[in-house]
């Protein structure tokens, strides 16, 4: 017996016309969720992608603000908002075969001397800390903060080169904002997976408050506030994970810090000093024996790294009004 012949199915056509490049790239230039818009919008189709993109280089690139600090040692996170540093704006993209290539050019910021017993604050002097801090930078203590819009943080700047005299860099905008957008992403799920365990603690609070009785205060759930500094913490210590994945003494300290900072300094005396809590491996004849030292410098970069981020919060609020 033939078969029947199925009719043809019409390709469906759309409902409306698809709206031009155009008018996509203005709709997300007024977008305010920036994260939003790196992290999903740009990934719903290769169109929607370039869109993005050019809202990026096209608009929204003058929201961001890179500092570069010119402290020539370590302060341990007791960093003021008028220490000396390079700030740094949006300034052109490049052309043609360097249009992922963005430069920003600005001004020295600062009150204090450059050098300590040293009044001299020219050009040179300015210039020379700037290059030896962008030298020996390094991923636990980078050395300078990105603002994009009120988001701040420090993770890697691709393609830096920095003028030999003027106050100018270039560097790839695209991989810098896929890097500090994604650590930004993992904050946002972070804090929806915090909220999703905390809802029903919640709910149940505010049902005691609706009956007039008085919660219980160990029931109530800390605030996402008093812990999203832990979290960006965190977040920063896979940064580095992934950059040392391959050094196994670099993978312990990092991995050591949860139990330096826990340490209980009341505990101390001088009768039985303990510098250092019990780190795990580093016991005497253990393979980290002689690298406590480590932790220890790690754990002030953090500090300091921590410290000069939510300054620049701080900052970048005020000046938006917040």
């Amino acid at each position: 017996m033939p078969r029947a012949k199925t009719p043809y199915a019409r390709a469906r056509e759309p409902l409306c016309p698809s709206l031009p490049p155009e008018i996509w790239i203005n709709i997300f230039s007024y977008c305010l969720d920036l994260s939003h818009l790196w992290n999903t919008c740009r990934r719903i189709s290769p169109t929607l992608k370039a869109c993005a993109e050019r809202a990026f280089s096209e608009n929204l690139l003058g929201d961001v603000h890179i500092e570069f600090m010119l402290d020539r040692h370590n302060l341990g996170g007791k960093r003021g908002p008028h220490e000396p540093a390079i700030s740094l704006e949006f300034e052109r993209l490049g052309k043609g075969d360097e249009e992922g290539i963005a430069w920003f050019s600005g001004h020295f910021r600062g009150h204090k001397v450059v050098d300590a017993g040293m009044r001299d604050k020219t050009k040179a002097v300015i210039m020379q800390r700037w290059h030896e801090n962008v030298e020996r930078r390094k991923p636990e203590l980078p050395n300078y903060t990105i603002s994009i819009g009120e988001v701040v943080n420090d993770t890697h700047i691709p393609g830096l080169v920095v003028d030999a005299e003027e106050y100018r860099i270039r560097l790839d905008w695209r991989r810098m904002f896929e890097l500090f957008f994604r650590e930004q992403a993992r904050l946002e799920d972070l804090r929806a997976e915090w909220q999703g365990s905390h809802r029903s603690t919640h709910q149940a609070v505010a049902t005691r408050k609706a009956k007039a009785s008085k919660p219980v205060s160990t029931e109530l759930p800390s605030s996402w506030e008093e812990i999203e500094a832990d979290a960006r913490k965190n977040i920063r210590r896979t940064r580095l994970k992934e950059h040392y994945q391959d050094n196994a003494e670099m993978i312990w300290a990092i991995n050591s810090l949860k139990y330096f900072e826990k340490a209980d300094s009341a505990k101390w005396s001088s009768a039985s000093p303990q510098m250092l809590p019990h780190l795990p491996g580093a016991g005497l004849g253990e393979r980290w024996f002689g690298s406590t030292n480590l932790v220890q410098e790690l754990y002030l970069d953090e500090c300091s790294s921590m410290n000069r981020i939510d300054t620049q919060m701080r900052t970048v609020r005020k000046q938006k009004g917040g």
